[in-house]
This record gives C-alpha cells, structure tokens and sequence, in this order.
C-alpha cells in the first residue's frame, strides 16, 4: 500500500507589529520587512515543528499566534510565548517558540518593539 504524504502549507499571516515607546521613533516598513524576513528564514523550523505535531494528531491544524519583543539595541526576540493557538498540543507550542526566541532583527531598533505574530499550519494530502 503506498504510503500517503503530506505537503505542508504554512502562511505567514499579516503582521500585528505594535512599538513599545515614543512616537515617530523611526518604527516603520524597515522594522516591519526585517521581521517577516527574520520570521521567514525559520520557515523549516517551523514545519519541522508542525510535522511532530502532525505524527501526534494527524488531524491537527490552525492558527499559532506568537508575541515577542525585539530589544532594542541588540533586535533579540525575548518574552516569546505563544498567545493563542488553535492547535492543542504544548510540544509544538514550545517548539514554535524555542525557535522565534532563536532570533535577532538585521537591523536593530532603538526602541523595544512588541509583536504579535500569528502562523498558519495546515497539512494538504
């Protein structure tokens, strides 16, 4: 019997990037661009997460939201915890967020920036 695999889609849904500190600190489209591109390069990471989650409960599926602060100074992402999550399964909650606190903004703010990022996990047959 052939064994059935499964491709994986995982969406990088819209950005809710917030600034922690004073207006028209120079938080704009850069900031924004270097988090997405931040969060994209653990693009694998991340399947590799939801594919543990897949060997658990081959029905799982949904939406992953994360919040993190950049630091100012050195763009390190800290205070990571996952702030909602339609997937029920705590290992790949940790998973998710072990890797995002793996990162750093390129180009670091001068201000803390607060994020919440939400992630799309489906698996398609």
């Amino acid at each position: 019997m052939p064994m059935k695999t499964h491709t994986l889609r995982l969406a990088f849904l819209a950005v809710a990037v917030a600034m922690v500190g004073c207006a028209g600190s120079g938080f704009g489209k850069a900031v924004r661009s270097d988090v997405e591109s931040r969060m994209s390069s653990i693009r694998d990471q991340l399947a590799a997460c939801y594919s543990e989650a897949l060997t658990r409960n081959r029905q799982v599926q949904g939406t992953v939201v994360v919040s993190f602060v950049a630091r100012s100074g050195s763009g390190k992402f800290e205070d990571v915890r996952v702030v909602r999550s339609d997937i029920a399964d705590p290992a790949m909650q940790q998973c998710v967020a072990g890797h995002v606190g793996a990162l750093a903004l390129q180009t670091p703010s001068k201000n803390h920036v607060a994020v919440e990022y939400p992630l799309a996990f489906s698996a398609n047959d």
